[in-house]
């Protein structure tokens, strides 16, 4: 009896070495969010480079909030208005049998590593990046311009630029779309000012209703300041929702609108460059403006530098 005994309490704990030494992982601090999801549409006639839609992969990655949630991407590419390829990282077998005990034994660390695993075989995966979608997207979150010359099609953006942009959506939605485009069709393209994430994207918000001021600075020289901006937004509701505010000679003004909170999903997305006559007008319907808070961000520019961020919390009306 006594041996019995033995055996069964070694046996118990070897099944929790096991355990802990095969199957249990520590967080390490990090908390995961979810799963997001990236959708890519590229406009009808646009071929960009192989090596360029080949870094499209790094977009499937871990995307980190404060260095303490995280969440990690799919992305989709649409061949048209319901058909797409996706994408996402496989699972190594281990890694699967640790998360059928807890969705939290599959880490931070452990999906970097198989992140890693990814990339290094890219020919399985990058060639879903080469497709193009005929029916614009309106509504994407970022529109990507690309023009035409002698050696091909250009990006105005980076890939790095891009999935910093991205990065920064992420901490809002967990929904990001990406349309690109040449701007002939029926979408309004912002131009961009260099590869830089700066004034493309919201990010932050004030108290609901409220404008809060991000200074950024300037050259320095007399009125091209800061301080000498007057600048807050205003929003009068109704058919259709107008965003206004004070312009000022020798500015130029950028304004977005992404959502904050809410069925982001469903959300509208604006982005207007070098906005004259000092407002924006928006129009939305019930499932864009329902229970749905967004963030408007006025970017004002002098000599082409940014100058001054002013941010909005607000809730439109449906057209």
């Amino acid at each position: 009896m006594k041996k019995n005994q033995i055996i069964i309490i070694g046996s118990i704990i070897c099944v929790v070495l096991l355990f802990f030494m095969l199957i249990y992982r520590s967080s390490g601090g990090k908390s995961y969010l979810g799963d997001s999801q990236i959708s890519i549409r590229v406009e009808s006639g646009i071929t960009l480079p192989k090596v360029y839609l080949d870094s499209l992969l790094t977009l499937v990655d871990l995307y980190q909030n404060d260095g303490v949630e995280f969440t990690q991407s799919t992305v989709s590419v649409f061949s048209s208005a319901v058909d797409s390829q996706s994408i996402e990282c496989p699972i190594s077998g281990m890694n699967q049998f640790r998360s059928k005990f807890s969705g939290g034994f599959y880490t931070f660390t452990a999906r970097q590593e198989d992140i890693r695993t990814m990339q290094l075989n890219p020919a399985q995966f990058v060639s879903a990046f080469s497709k193009t979608c005929p029916l614009p997207d309106k509504n994407a979150s970022l529109l990507v311009h690309c023009d035409n010359d002698s050696s091909g099609f250009k990006a105005a953006w980076s890939v790095n630029t891009i999935k910093s942009l991205v990065a920064q959506l992420l901490k809002t939605s967990r929904y990001v779309k990406i349309y690109f485009t040449t701007g002939t069709g029926k979408v309004n393209v912002q131009t961009p000012q260099g590869d830089t994430p700066g004034g493309y994207v919201a990010n932050g918000g004030g108290e609901n209703g409220g404008n809060t001021d991000e200074d950024v600075g300037g050259n320095g020289a007399g009125s091209c300041t800061s301080e000498s901006v007057n600048a807050q937004i205003n929003l009068e509701t109704g058919l259709p929702n107008v965003f206004s505010w004070n312009e000022q000679e020798g500015f130029t003004y950028d304004f977005s609108l992404t959502c904050l909170r809410g069925e982001c999903e469903n959300a509208l997305s604006v982005n207007r460059s070098n906005v004259t006559g000092g407002e924006v007008e928006v129009e939305a319907s019930w499932a864009q403006s329902s229970e749905i808070e967004y963030l408007a961000t006025l970017t004002v520019k002098c000599n082409g530098q940014v100058v001054k961020v002013v941010k909005s919390t607000v809730q439109i009306r449906c057209a």
